[in-house]
């Protein structure tokens, strides 16, 4: 998701769910209204993460794509990366083969078959 901010900075996070509710409570769709119906009225009107926490119960991805994009933009303004605003990285690089996350356990098992070790 996008933040503009009044000041001219952008900032962007990400709610990472699979589609449909496979594997939670939250489906893409669902993110996008909570985050358009109740959760964008509550950023213009000022209200800082913590109070947002209290006002909105669950809704968790759709809550941590603001938090986010709210810390990308603070980052921007400090002119760090946001690793760094939050205490710097612990990693340069992390390896990943596969994502197994299609929801049909058959269909993971044979791409986990199919990946070198």
């Amino acid at each position: 998701m996008r933040v503009r901010c009044a000041d001219g900075v952008t900032g962007w996070g990400e709610a990472t769910t699979i589609g449909g509710l496979s594997y939670g409570v939250e489906s893409p769709e669902g993110i996008k209204l909570t985050i358009d119906r109740y959760l964008a009225s509550l950023i213009l009107d000022g209200a800082a993460m913590p109070a947002i926490h209290r006002r909105v119960k669950g809704n968790h991805h759709a809550k941590c794509a603001i938090e986010t994009a709210l810390l990308d933009a603070t980052a921007k303004r400090a002119g760090l990366p946001l690793s760094e605003l939050l205490g710097g990285r612990a990693r340069d690089r992390l390896e990943i083969v596969w994502t197994l996350a299609s929801g049909v356990t058959e269909r993971g098992i044979d791409e986990a078959e199919e990946m070198p070790v």
